[in-house]
C-alpha cells in the first residue's frame, strides 16, 4: 500500500519515538527505525519528514510516481543508456537541467532497476523491473543482430578484397600474355 501524506498519528508516533530515544540516550537513527516499524514507512522517509518539520518545510509534499510515469521514466532512461548515456546524465537531460528533479529521477530509476531492493511488492503487470529486463532483452537481441551483420560485412569486405586482387592478377596475366605475344610476333 502506498503511503501518501503524513497523518497526525504518524507525527505523534515520530515525536514519541524521538522523545524516547533522547530520554534513553539513543541516536536519532534508532528513533527513525522505531517510528518506521510502527508506521510502516521507511526509516529514510521518517528522517526526511523529521528534518523537514524541524526546518519548517511543512508545505513541501511528496508526490509519488504513477505507474505510467515510472514506466515512461524507465523506458526513456534505458533507451538513453543504450545510446551511451550514464543514468545520471540521462536523468539530468530528462529533468531539463533541474538538479533536484534529476536526483528524483535517478533515485527512482535505480530503485526500480534492482540496484536498490524494492521497498514494496508490485503487481506483476506494473513491475518496472520487468520493463527493464524486457528492454535489456530487446537491446541484447539488437546487439546480436548487429554483431552478426558486422561479421557478414567484414567477410564480404575480405571476399571483395580477394576478388579485386584476383582480378588485378588476371589483368597482369593478360597484359603479360599480350606482351609475350607481341614479342613472338616481333621475332617472326
Amino acid at each position: 500500500m502506498k503511503r501518501i501524506g503524513w497523518t497526525d498519528r504518524d507525527d505523534l508516533i515520530l515525536k514519541s519515538c524521538v522523545a524516547d530515544a533522547e530520554h534513553e540516550g539513543r541516536s536519532l537513527s534508532s528513533a527513525f527505525r522505531s517510528a518506521a516499524r510502527l508506521t510502516g514507512r521507511m526509516p529514510d522517509s521518517i528522517r526526511n519528514h523529521y528534518y523537514a518539520e524541524k526546518n519548517g518545510s511543512k508545505g513541501r509534499t511528496y508526490k509519488p510516481f504513477t505507474d505510467e510515469e515510472t514506466a515512461r521514466l524507465i523506458k526513456e532512461i534505458t533507451d538513453m543508456r543504450a545510446k551511451g548515456y550514464s543514468v545520471r546524465r540521462a536523468a539530468l537531460e530528462l529533468a531539463g537541467g533541474d538538479a533536484a528533479l534529476m536526483l528524483r529521477y535517478q533515485n527512482k530509476y535505480r530503485a526500480e532497476s534492482g540496484k536498490i531492493p524494492p521497498k514494496k511488492p508490485v503487481k506483476k503487470d506494473a513491475d518496472p523491473s520487468r520493463l527493464i529486463r524486457e528492454k535489456n532483452r530487446e537491446l541484447s537481441l539488437q546487439h546480436k543482430r548487429f554483431m552478426m551483420l558486422h561479421a557478414m560485412f567484414t567477410k564480404l569486405c575480405e571476399l571483395n578484397s580477394e576478388l579485386a586482387k584476383q582480378l588485378a592478377d588476371e589483368d597482369k596475366i593478360a597484359l603479360f600474355e599480350k606482351r609475350i605475344k607481341g614479342i613472338r610476333e616481333a621475332e617472326v
